[in-house]
């Protein structure tokens, strides 16, 4: 039995007779008699959701097996609900728990490697990154078994250490198939630097979680992993992406986003002395500082979108590492920064950008913000940010994505939870919530994005969305994945060497 803010969700065993055809719901109100059936019609299946409670109010509820000559058992066990809206950290479990059910459900039955989003085929080596950190906090949180969690770990990592096909010098395609081959079905194809990173800092939180035979597959990964091949050993940066049907390496991570520092540490990190990159490439891409309505000296990205400021959050514990010490490398001391208080700033500069559009955009405003990347209508994918930025600011014509807010929790939580709450409870003029969706009723918790204006509401959930929130969240409420990350022996020498002060295990 699970109640919540207005609904009630019945799961039981099935009955062991081969001729049952189905059940019956009986429920009484405030006190267990007299009972009321619930339900139309025979349920198929051994579960029923019922929307018609009231919070505040006791339910009783009773389950009846009808057999194929209409004969009734006798009635099960009373099950109690008690409908309630959320506190704050109840809140953060329900958004928490629908998104992890994505990267159970999306995902191949054989391999388990997650899908890029709900709606298409194609894998993502990004979304499988986040599906591995998932799997510890499903097992940490009882969501899943722990033996369950480790064996889809297992598997993904196998199917994908076992080809050859799906990865150049060690690092992946961005989209892949059911079986962790190269899929082409994606909107490019290319090896990428950042899904290949995103996919690895996943193996690592896994690896340290599980550890045994999740572990040597994490390891063999790492090994494998060829970070020189990618760098402009010049300009002491590396490229994006390689093309392999063009034969060459496109763009540089020239510029601050929280994409650069996981690639560049995971870079510095190599095991293989022969693929390891120069300490030095933690502090060359620019690090250039803007304000926005009083918000002060924040590193911006240049798109100014809040996945930019937040993606190395979901692995790297910045609030014990503290400032970072371009001093240690022969660098100007003003490069320095605490990559905490900057992604908070970067947090607070765009809720200020939503204020100021609410005006113009009925989704924006105090309890509605977090510019990110995310679906939009007409079948566009947005990437949406906020000043400061580098060029101007995409506001996606009012197209909001809530994961946004969601990612913000450990920065700005009082914010960042108004906001989740702002969304929770949006309900169209038939009442019906309009922005959740409950995930034993085949949802993800919070949908990708909307835009009231054009009355959209995104049925497409992506991997590298839900991913974030979900590691985030738990992060501020655990710490999880912090705590796992800090005790790998490869990241805590890269963090050394590019000059953090490690804190001692715990």
């Amino acid at each position: 039995m699970v109640a919540r803010d207005e609904v009630a969700y019945l799961q039981w065993t099935a009955a062991p007779e081969n001729d049952v055809v189905g059940y019956s719901v009986l429920r009484a109100e405030g006190e267990p008699y007299d009972f009321v059936k619930v339900t139309e019609r025979l349920l198929g299946e051994p579960r029923y959701v019922d929307y018609s409670v009231k919070n505040g109010r006791k339910y009783f509820y009773r389950v009846i097996a009808v057999d194929a000559s209409g004969n009734e058992s006798s009635p099960s066990k009373d099950a109690l609900a008690e409908p309630k809206f959320p506190t704050d950290d109840e809140l953060l479990e329900w958004v928490s728990r629908g998104a992890f059910e994505y990267f159970i459900r999306e995902c191949d039955p054989r391999t388990f490697l997650v899908k890029d989003k709900n709606v298409a085929a194609p894998k993502s080596a990004a979304s499988i990154g986040f599906g591995l950190s998932a799997m510890c906090i499903g097992a940490e949180n009882g969501w899943i078994s722990r033996s369950e969690a480790e064996r889809r770990s297992y598997l993904m990592l196998r199917a994908l250490n076992f080809r050859s096909d799906n990865k150049i010098h060690g690092l992946f395609f961005h989209y892949l198939d059911g079986e962790g081959g190269r899929s082409q079905a994606g909107y490019e194809d290319l090896i990428s630097t950042v899904d290949s990173a995103l996919l690895m800092w996943g193996a690592i939180a896994a690896a340290e979680y599980f550890g045994g035979r999740v572990k040597s597959e994490m390891e063999l990964m790492m090994r494998r992993m060829n970070w020189k091949a990618f760098a402009d050993e010049k300009a002491k940066m590396v490229t994006m992406a390689y093309r392999p049907a063009a034969k060459r390496f496109d763009g540089l991570w020239d510029y601050y986003t929280d994409e650069a520092l996981l690639i560049v540490l995971l870079g510095i990190a190599a095991p293989n002395p022969e693929y390891r990159l120069d300490p030095e490439y933690f502090y060359t891409f620019k690090r250039e500082r803007k304000g926005y309505k009083g918000i002060e000296d924040v590193v911006f990205t240049w798109p100014g979108a809040l996945f930019t400021y937040t993606f190395a959050h979901c692995w790297l514990d910045f609030n014990r590492l503290g400032f970072d010490n371009p001093e240690a490398l022969g660098k100007p001391a003003e490069r320095r920064v605490n990559w905490v208080e900057n992604t908070r700033k970067a947090c607070l500069a765009n809720r200020e950008f939503c204020i100021f559009l609410s005006q113009r955009y009925k989704s924006f405003g105090e309890n509605a913000w977090g510019l990110t990347a995310c679906s939009g209508p007409n079948n566009r994918y947005l990437v949406c940010g906020s000043p400061p930025c580098g060029g101007a600011a995409e506001a996606g014509g009012g197209t909001l994505a809530l994961y946004g807010a969601g990612m913000a929790v450990p920065f700005v939580p009082a914010e960042a939870i108004a906001a989740l709450k702002h969304y929770y409870t949006f309900r169209g003029e038939d009442g019906r919530k309009m922005l959740w969706r409950d995930e034993f009723d085949g949802g993800y918790g919070l949908i990708d994005a909307f835009n009231l204006d054009q009355n959209y509401f995104a049925d497409e959930i992506h991997g590298i969305n839900h991913g974030p929130m979900l590691l985030l969240i738990d992060n501020y409420r655990h710490g999880l994945l912090w705590k796992l990350c800090l005790k790998n022996e490869h990241v805590r020498e890269a963090l050394k060497k590019v000059g953090y002060n490690i804190p001692n295990e715990s």
